[in-house]
């Protein structure tokens, strides 16, 4: 009958005295239960540095995933949702290493839990665009807009979820400013995040949404629409923040740095997003 481990272990410790033996078993057992978990681990390093990003940066991350491999020969990978639902998640213990928020007051609530190592910084500043479902015809501005869902010729609005979406709450102001707060939940109609939103004017299941500049920019799709870009007196400034989680590694810290580049920054400014100025936070 063949050994199993434990006993090849007692048998690879004979001769040796009782105490010698016993420590030889403890360590052969420490190799077993504890050599798949440095492996596993280790797998998950050259995978790359995995980073929580607000969906409004869709059209940038493949741009940004070759800048950084370029310029840090470090691999990332990209876990794409609401900011909130994101931020949620890493205080869970998500294994993200880097988390781009579409809203600074995320990141510091993540730092105020203590879920974070060094100082956030601002990336990017981010624009709302108001696109009208393609088909529909007519002049098209903000003011176009509010007279035409009062006449309900828009039957349906969107924005994301402002419970989780800094998009959908800088919306939600959007249509505060506009008068149309009242809007009944039949005409109001969320998507979970940004990027769902938009696929909500993209499908006609909707006739306008409120969407972030970014994905507008990026998308042939929804670039073929109607769209303008909405007035920054009509909501609070989306600043949208950076910073590394408790768990980052040195990968993690050569990623950030890229992400600060003026390289960077130019893709952020060629997909719609404002930048502050350098070496701002």
């Amino acid at each position: 009958m063949r050994s199993n481990g434990f006993q090849r272990a007692v048998e690879g410790g004979r001769g040796a005295p009782p105490s010698a033996r016993w420590i030889f078993v403890f360590l052969h057992l420490v190799a077993v239960f504890f050599a798949p978990l440095l492996t596993s681990r280790a797998a998950i390093a050259n995978e790359g540095v995995l980073i929580a990003a607000a969906t409004d940066l869709q059209p940038v991350i493949e741009p940004l995933g070759e800048l950084v491999q370029s310029q840090a020969g470090v691999k990332v990978r990209w876990s794409l949702g609401s900011t909130g639902n994101l931020r949620r998640q890493i205080q869970q213990g998500a294994p993200f290493e880097i988390f781009m928020a579409a809203d600074e007051s995320h990141v510091a609530r993540l730092v105020e839990a203590g879920a974070t190592r060094g100082l956030p910084f601002i990336y990017a500043l981010g624009r709302l665009s108001l696109v009208r479902r393609c088909g529909l015809e007519g002049p098209w501005s903000t003011e176009a807009f509010v007279a035409d869902v009062r006449s309900g010729k828009l039957a349906r609005v969107a924005i994301a979820n402002p419970e989780h979406a800094p998009y959908g709450l800088r919306g939600r102001e959007v249509l505060r400013s506009l008068g149309l707060d009242a809007l009944s939940a039949k005409k109001l109609i969320m998507g979970e995040n940004i990027a769902q939103t938009a696929q909500l004017v993209l499908t006609g299941s909707v006739d306008a949404a409120l969407l972030s500049h970014s994905l507008v920019q990026g998308s042939s799709d929804l670039s073929k629409c109607s769209h303008v870009s909405v007035p920054e007196t009509l909501h609070s400034p989306l600043r949208q923040a950076a910073v590394l989680t408790a768990r980052a590694t040195g990968s993690a810290q050569r990623v950030l740095d890229v992400l600060k580049s003026t390289e960077a920054r130019a893709i952020f400014v060629r997909f719609g997003f404002q930048v502050p100025e350098a070496g701002g936070r």
